[in-house]
């Protein structure tokens, strides 16, 4: 499917003759519309009793691209019309809680579990009195000194590319609900990244909280683990974006994923996303966050700097891959397919989470019996925002086992 139409479904006890609303595409890494945004439509269709479909918006994912079109939220302002026709806008900007890949029909018949969107007024006869109104998911509470700033020209609070106004990590929340998947992209956090990703997949409850925490009040606790980074380390960044114009880091992921790094430094401040020796995070440093967070720690398999072997990784395998546990790994990044490392090829540079098992071609799991040399390995992975199986071809498990020098597992359940 290469095209998605978004729509809003509306729950109103008030005539479609009196309403107004505009749709559009928000991307929160740009900060940007992706879609027209002045344009207000009239046009409902009735679905069912007050249930209304507004007009769909026509998305080309082979134009936007399925990466780009992930960090993206749909976004409704609903206006209210009185008898003269002067508009009011009753819902400004709510964000609608569901991904923009839900939609591959203009028929709501064939769309599946499509949220409903509730403006309910009373029946007072005086005047118009709201009564059931959807709200954002989240939504932050405004402190007068920002926390997070970006002090580069043009970039600070209030100012036209500021990443971290309210709007925009309140639409970036979202986006990462949608699409469970913290994104490193230009920076050396990928140990926080894997912390995360498994976080916002086990607690989005913990998660949404640790966001609105960091960014009203600059610190937050997860269990017992205290994240609180320096008001001149993350919380005041600097080289924010790339010559481009595009972040090096969606901002969303900065408050989160640097706020974690930094809290753990000593001494390092953590300011520029392409600073990389203040966002390494070694083994012992992830396992206490997981620990400490409360997290089911199933396995915790010993370091080897000169990589493991069969045995090792058929043990893991068997025991623990697949979907009942995570297992976080710390790798030579020269193992994906899009990765290069930062020392040799046998250095540890780089931490993934396994989502399934290690397989071979033929897609049979990976046991003691398989050849070392002769086995050709695929597995499924997070990394750099991804979930997908992101191994070199050709890769033999040879190569695979001795650039696999850590393992964490993690039990798949709620806490």
């Amino acid at each position: 499917m290469t095209k998605f139409y978004p729509y809003v479904v509306l729950k109103t006890n008030v005539s479609p003759k009196f309403l107004k609303y505009n749709i559009y595409i928000y991307n929160t890494v740009h900060n940007q519309a992706e879609t027209a945004i002045l344009f207000k439509d009239t046009a409902f269709k009735k679905i069912g009793n007050e249930l209304y479909q507004t007009k769909s918006v026509e998305i080309d994912s082979l134009k936007i691209g399925l990466e780009r079109l992930r960090d993206c939220v749909i976004i409704l302002n609903l206006y209210r019309l009185s008898a003269s026709g002067q508009e009011s806008l009753v819902i400004s900007r709510y964000i609608i809680p569901d991904k923009i890949e839900s939609y591959p029909y203009q028929n709501h018949e064939k769309n599946k579990n499509i949220p409903v969107t509730k403006y309910v007024e009373s029946t007072a006869v005086t005047k118009v009195v709201k009564g059931d109104v959807s709200k954002n998911n989240f939504e932050l509470a405004l402190n007068r000194n920002r926390i997070f700033q970006c002090i580069d020209p043009g970039c600070k609070p209030g100012e036209a590319k500021d990443p971290f106004s309210k709007a925009q990590i309140e639409a970036g929340l979202q986006s990462r609900l949608n699409e469970p998947l913290p994104n490193q992209d230009q920076t050396s956090l990928c140990g926080p990244a894997a912390y995360f990703f498994c976080l916002i997949n086990l607690s989005a409850s913990k998660y949404k909280l640790a966001v609105k925490q960091l960014w009203e009040k600059g610190q937050t606790k997860i269990g017992e683990l205290d994240i609180k980074p320096s008001q001149d380390g993350c919380r005041r960044v600097k080289s924010f974006y790339r010559p481009n114009g595009i972040p090096n880091i969606p901002p969303i992921d900065w408050i989160t994923l640097a706020s974690l790094r930094e809290s753990e430094n000593f001494k390092l401040k953590l300011n520029d996303p392409k600073q990389e020796v203040p966002g390494i995070t070694t083994p012992m440093e992830l396992e206490r966050w997981f620990r400490k967070s409360g997290f089911h720690v199933a396995a915790s398999y010993p370091i080897k700097m000169g990589g493991y072997d069969r045995d090792f990784i058929s043990s893991i395998n068997s025991k623990y891959a697949g979907p009942d546990y995570y297992v976080v790994t710390l790798i030579s990044a020269s193992l994906l397919d899009s990765g290069s490392s930062s020392g040799t090829n046998l250095f540890p540079d780089h931490w993934i989470v396994w989502t399934d098992k290690l397989r071979d071609l033929n897609g049979q799991p990976i046991n003691k019996s398989s050849s070392t040399h002769d086995t050709k390995v695929t597995l499924k992975i997070f990394t750099w925002g991804e979930n997908n199986s992101s191994l070199k071809k050709g890769l033999s498990l040879y190569s695979f086992d001795r650039k696999v020098f850590f393992a964490l597992v993690i039990k798949r359940e709620n806490f």
